[in-house]
């Protein structure tokens, strides 16, 4: 009599791969915890992977200024709950003015620069403490961001990129020589240095290391070039793709660093962008490439810009892709008037409130549950839109498998727009019950969240 296990081997592996590549996810997972045989193809051969990294949107996190929690801004599935209620982690729900900061790569998280997470399956890392700065803490920051590519490994990276710090001009009201005047040594240097020497963690080998990275070409200018045109208060997003990252620097200078050859590339700003203080450039990812956009609110009826990072002969060269007014395409809307659509706003800022001041335990309501994947819900028809000329516009992210773009309108409104086709779908209402106060507008930060269901995490608890 045959043992099953002789039959297995009988089988030639790309038979019983195939055979295995056929089951649905359940199944597939069920088999792969049999045999030892069968979970090395399943995970030799990654068949899980297409299931546990669905190309989809999950959402936008954002954070409000004033609020104490990052908010999840979606359509309401069947599937588990993710939300800005980071409660299995340290500190996760810890109600203060500003919320931890927060970095996303494919559907792991970084949380306050400590911990790393998934909030599908509510795995946590917790990070040794950082190594003393490279460079000198009071001209410098340090930012953490997350790098991460599940289709490739299940490691990840955080590296500490510099960040100038923003100091007031001369001719301000606001300045101060003992508190913003530099080093004049310091101003004179090369930006970014080559060397340029960075503190990366691994998962790997589960420690701080340090990595330099020379320069190819030219750097952006010198320090007290580049400073004055720092972004005050956005955050300056990276994007990791292919082995390189593609971090937003200073007067909105993009830098490549090659993970695989330890060398890194100033990208010169777009040639037809100005620079602003308080409204930089977006850089973000779709299924296209590496892109990067900007809204003008001043001057142009909401002008959206998108441009598209090209290789052209050797230099990296923005190209303008598309261009258009977005104002005169949005629908009219009164705010006493109900706004629609099918996304919700989780607002976990105004429930914590209602719950820690005045013991109300008042639960979201949800519609019924169904996920965003049409194209055709909730189009804005071009006789819904009547332009009224006050529109504000925030460039909310990119869609990384789409050609869509996301937007809010006086912040209040969460839009899709398709840039391919110039259509705009109406998301749903995206302003908090409880009111942002401050002189900033009220949203700070967001970024996309792409679901990844891959149960393991090194280093996890």
């Amino acid at each position: 009599m045959v043992e099953h296990g002789d039959l297995l081997g009988l089988l030639p592996e790309d038979t019983l791969a195939d055979v295995l590549r056929r089951l649905v996810p359940r199944d597939l997972a069920t088999a792969r915890c049999v045999r030892k045989a069968l979970r090395d193809i399943v995970d030799d051969r990654r068949l899980l992977l297409p299931h546990l990294l669905p190309h989809k949107v999950g959402g936008i996190f954002i954070n409000f200024h004033s609020k104490g929690f990052w908010e999840l801004f979606s359509r309401p599935s069947a599937g588990p709950v993710v939300s800005g209620w980071f409660h299995f982690v340290p500190g996760g729900t810890e109600n203060v003015f500003k919320p931890p900061p927060l970095d996303h790569c494919k559907g792991l998280f970084l949380f306050n620069g400590k911990y790393v997470f998934n909030p599908a399956t509510r795995k946590y890392a917790c990070l040794p403490p950082r190594p003393p700065p490279v460079m000198t803490k009071q001209y410098f920051y340090e930012d953490p961001y997350l790098l991460y590519d599940p289709a490739v490994s299940p490691h990840y990276e955080v590296f500490l990129i510099h960040r100038i710090a923003y100091k007031s001009e001369p001719r301000c009201t606001s300045y101060r020589a003992d508190r913003d005047a530099l080093d004049p040594a310091i101003e004179k240097l090369e930006w970014p240095p080559s060397p340029y020497v960075l503190h990366v963690f691994s998962s790997k080998t589960a420690k701080w290391e340090q990595r330099s990275y020379l320069r190819e070409g030219e750097g952006a200018g010198t320090v007290a070039d580049v400073r004055f045109n720092s972004l005050f208060y956005e955050k300056r997003y990276a994007i990791y793709l292919r082995g390189e990252l593609y971090f937003h620097c200073e007067a909105d200078f993009v830098m490549r660093i090659s993970l695989l050859n330890n060398k890194f590339q100033v990208i010169k700003p777009p040639k037809d962008n100005e620079v602003s203080l308080f409204n930089g450039l977006y850089l973000g990812r779709s299924k296209t490439g590496i892109q990067c956009a900007k809204v003008d609110n001043s001057g142009h009826p909401c002008r959206l810009r998108i441009w598209i990072l090209k290789d052209l002969r050797g230099q990296m060269e923005w190209l303008l892709m598309h261009q258009a007014n977005i104002g005169p395409m949005l629908p009219r809307h009164e705010y006493n008037q109900p706004i629609g659509g099918s996304w919700m706003l989780q607002d976990l800022n105004y429930y914590e409130i209602q719950h820690k001041y005045y013991g109300k335990k008042e639960t979201i309501a949800v519609p019924e549950k169904f996920e965003w994947e049409s194209d055709n819900d909730d189009v804005l028809e071009t006789g819904d839109r009547v332009y009224d000329g006050c529109k504000h516009i925030t460039f909310l992210g990119f869609h990384p498998y789409k050609d869509v773009v996301f937007l809010a309108e006086s912040s209040r409104r969460g839009l899709a727009y398709h840039w391919n086709s110039s259509k705009i779908q109406l998301l749903g209402n995206i302003y908090p019950k409880e009111p942002c106060i401050g002189q900033f507008p009220p949203i700070s930060e967001t970024f996309l969240y792409t679901p990844c269901w891959m149960e393991e995490l090194p280093l996890s608890n």
